[in-house]
């Protein structure tokens, strides 16, 4: 087995374009390879949550590498079979350079098109250019071949790729300087025999569960009413914020980055400001995301609550809900109900063919459980962050 580099986002600028990528013409065309480990990541996803919602698409894969977060970077590994680097043979202009090499490993061009029948798997490794700066965070996607099915373990040949894969990120974090490295696993809501054995796998590679989070699904509400007045509830599009809430709006997002619960990962929020803010808001929009935000706002015009949704392009029918947070000082006053109903309404209002939202809350959140269940959501996955120190 060898290993080759697939992506590197550290060799790309981020853009603060405010029109969609897919807009201007500049979007790559997705690669066979990208095209692959999309559908294996898919399959893998699917088993987990038994719906097809929990599929992405080759495009806004394609798109996200070409454009790369300003928080952070990504690098793709893949994990090819055989004992020899053999570069594969391109059909494209666009060729590989056997010279180019990144963690002592060769460099191949992601968005050409080239066989890619003998990988066994992909690392998808994020690296925190804001927080957490002593983490590395990584996904794990096997080829269908050697996923197993929800009532068996790992083969042998299984266990051998992930173990490659797993060693390899850990060798990274530590070149980069990162002491921790944290894997995050998608799982079926309930443990199954394939689940136990991933789980096994992992403690026998020095891995603890440091997290868990809870992914729910709510239907799409056929009535709805707008929360209670006071508050007074405003929606907007797009983080079109004006100029004196902005400053207010980062403030919320820096102190929900170190109150909501995480586990025990070992993480370093940095505080958000107004340039942070307006970095993502730029990304998100040259990404063609939509998004909405309700804001609770009391006499003064300061944020007693805030909620967010984002619709990634593509997607009509299939929303995910992100924070819904309050201030510390007007909790226990039915807000975060009032900030659920609010964003619903909005969600009805400016987005109707929504149908579906999805929501991932903290296994240690339980208040935050039962409010999304009380609005109707249901459990459909768990997803896992283990964690190797060194």
């Amino acid at each position: 087995m060898h290993v080759a580099v697939l992506a590197d986002t550290a060799d790309r600028p981020s853009s603060n374009a405010t029109a969609p990528l897919a807009q201007s013409g500049a979007t790559p065309a997705p690669s066979e390879v990208i095209r692959t480990l999309v559908f294996m990541a898919n399959l893998s996803a699917q088993e987990a949550t038994g719906s097809m919602d929990a599929s992405r698409n080759a495009e806004q894969l394609a798109t996200e590498l070409a454009l790369p977060h300003p928080d952070h970077e990504t690098i793709i590994l893949a994990l090819f079979d055989g004992d020899e680097p053999i570069l594969p043979d391109l059909t494209t202009s666009d060729t590989a350079n056997p010279t180019k090499r990144r963690f002592g490993l060769p460099v191949l061009p992601l968005f050409a098109d080239f066989s890619c029948d003998n990988i066994l798997g992909w690392l998808v490794l994020t690296v925190p250019k804001k927080d957490h700066l002593e983490l590395v965070e990584a996904e794990l996607i096997l080829d269908a071949y050697l996923q197993p099915l929800p009532d068996k373990t790992l083969t042998a040949a299984a266990e051998a790729a992930v173990t490659h894969l797993l060693e390899l990120g850990n060798s990274i974090a530590h070149k980069l300087g990162r002491p921790h490295f944290v894997l995050w696993q998608q799982q079926a809501a309930s443990p199954t025999v394939a689940t136990e054995s991933m789980a096994q796998l992992l403690r026998d590679q020095g891995f603890s569960l440091g997290y868990s989070e809870r992914t729910l699904v709510v239907d799409a509400p056929v009535n709805h009413s707008m929360a209670s007045a006071q508050p007074k509830w405003e929606v907007f599009h797009n983080a079109n914020f004006p100029d004196q809430l902005v400053p207010k709006v980062a403030e919320v997002y820096a102190h929900a980055s170190t109150d909501i619960p995480h586990g025990d990962l070992p993480l370093q929020p940095e505080a958000w400001n107004s340039e942070r803010l307006q970095a993502n808001t730029e990304h998100m929009r040259a990404m063609g995301t939509t998004n909405l935000h309700v804001l609770g706002l009391d006499e003064a015009g300061e944020i007693l609550a805030l909620a967010e949704a984002f619709l990634p392009e593509g997607n009509v029918d299939i929303i995910d809900i992100g924070l819904v947070y309050v201030a510390p000082q007007a909790r226990r006053q039915g807000l975060a109900t009032q900030a659920s109903a609010a964003l619903a309404t909005a969600i009805a209002e400016h987005l109707p063919t929504v149908q579906r939202g999805y929501l991932s809350i903290a296994e240690e959140n339980q208040a935050a459980l039962a409010l999304a269940q009380k609005c109707g959501g249901h459990p459909i996955s768990v997803t896992t962050a283990w964690l190797r120190s060194h």
